[in-house]
């Protein structure tokens, strides 16, 4: 299974002989069986056609709408399980601060770890102290994460540690006209950061309708505080996957596959010209332009169908079906069959 992306404006997408079609005025850019397709993401003005929105939600095949720059504006989604009684479970679980608390520590920790394994292969990579000390850090907090009493203070040590992670992260980048400093985003401030915030977009969707299909609402969290239009347990189960979102920009960084000439930056309103906390101007808000999303999403789509090994199974499985699994682990934890849910780890 993969992913179909739409990026040329003006382009028709449809459908025949079970199979989608990409058009442009009189030329066929692609042609690819709905079979081998899961989800179509749709970049800025794209035609879809009423074949093609037909043909994907018969086939199970989700349709993300986003802006040129990557903005998920939103979803047309085959009809999700009656799972009343499922969503009930989680509304009552994750109402009680007790059981909210231990998954979140849950998360959190499974995102420590994640970090510092990262940090960890860097730094045998390449000696750096700032690296090793990153490692020792993390090693610490990792050490600490049970002691938080609350919400509040977790998401504080969780903040601390992504602080730590990031500063590291950038003395790991090799590539001079790539460097960043610290984390930036809404918008995101340099190449390296825009990378970053797209990928998460990305795995973040596919989170959110992994969760779907478990007849799960990913608007209730327990990390991450209820807010409209936020879906607020996926941002929890992102958590620990998304160190292997800065593994797959670094690399592409490291290995000049992106080049400064891949990003754009568009005009912003002048109130939104320096970093939301309160720091000095980073620079202009940066975003990927079309051939370095396009480099982007192919290196994003290898790592949908990379293995990795089951928290559960002595089995390896693609991240697609992992996805799906810590999903139906979230599902017996919240209606109380099964209290294991392991966060995925990177080894």
């Amino acid at each position: 299974m993969g992913l179909l992306a739409v990026q040329r404006e003006g382009a028709t997408l449809t459908a025949h002989a079970q199979a989608f079609v990409v058009r442009h005025g009189h030329h066929t850019l692609s042609t690819q069986p709905v079979h081998e397709v899961d989800e179509i993401q749709l970049y800025g003005a794209i035609e879809l056609t009423a074949a093609a929105r037909t043909a994907a939600l018969r086939a199970g095949v989700e349709i993300l709408l986003l802006t040129p720059k990557g903005r998920v504006l939103g979803r047309l989604s085959p009809p999700a399980p009656a799972t009343a009684r499922r969503r009930l479970a989680q509304y009552r679980a994750l109402a009680d601060p007790t059981f909210a608390l231990a998954l979140a520590r849950d998360v959190v920790r499974g995102k420590l770890v994640n970090q510092r394994a990262l940090l960890q292969r860097l730094a045998r990579e390449r000696a750096d102290a700032a690296l090793t000390a990153a490692v020792v850090a993390l090693g610490r907090l990792v050490a600490r994460i049970d002691q938080p009493a609350d919400l509040d203070a977790l998401r504080g040590a969780e903040g601390q540690a992504a602080a730590l992670h990031y500063r590291a992260l950038a003395k790991a980048v090799a590539h001079p006209d790539m460097a960043f400093e610290r984390r930036s985003r809404r918008p995101p401030r340099d190449p390296f950061n825009a990378c970053l915030s797209f990928g998460y977009v990305l795995l973040g969707n596919r989170v959110e309708s992994a969760l779907r299909r478990a007849g799960l609402d990913p608007a209730l969290g327990a990390l991450h505080p209820p807010d409209d239009r936020r879906p607020s347990l996926a941002l929890d189960v992102l958590e620990p996957f998304r160190p292997l979102v800065d593994r797959l920009v670094l690399r592409l960084v490291n290995r000049r596959q992106l080049q400064p000439a891949d990003f754009v930056h568009p005009d912003i309103d002048p109130a939104d010209a320096t970093d939301p906390r309160g720091g000095p101007e980073l620079g202009p808000a940066t975003h990927l332009g079309p051939n370095g999303r396009a480099v982007f999403l192919r290196a994003y789509g290898a790592l949908l169908r990379t293995r990795f090994d089951h928290p559960d199974q002595d089995a390896r499985h693609t991240l697609l079906d992992l996805l799906d699994a810590h999903a139906h682990a979230l599902v017996r934890r919240l209606e109380g069959t099964d209290d294991t849910y392991t966060p995925f780890v990177l080894r």
